[in-house]
């Protein structure tokens, strides 16, 4: 298999402290290039190639993108920024 997506969905809010709503894991055949892709770590730190997406009740928080597989460190923190940066500092 070359692209495919595990999707847990909703999630029982009252034993879920954080209050995710679901979350999913996506590997699709081609990475995604477009806004955000940085040629040094060969991934998009804002969407990248096999990642672990989860969704949360809060409205605004639902683009948390975790690289997931063999990831470089600097793609994880990158990746954790731009989705904490984007939901609660912008």
């Amino acid at each position: 298999m070359e692209d495919y997506r595990l999707c847990v969905e909703k999630l029982d809010a009252e034993d879920n402290p954080n209050r995710m709503e679901c979350f999913r894991y996506d590997r699709p055949a081609r990475a995604p290039r477009g806004p955000g892709w940085d040629h040094d770590l060969d991934d998009n730190p804002q969407h990248p190639h096999g990642h672990l997406h989860i969704n949360f009740l809060a409205a605004g928080a639902n683009d948390l993108r975790m690289p997931t597989g063999t990831v470089c460190p600097i793609l994880l923190i990158k990746a954790f920024d731009y989705w904490y940066y984007e939901t609660y500092v912008r």
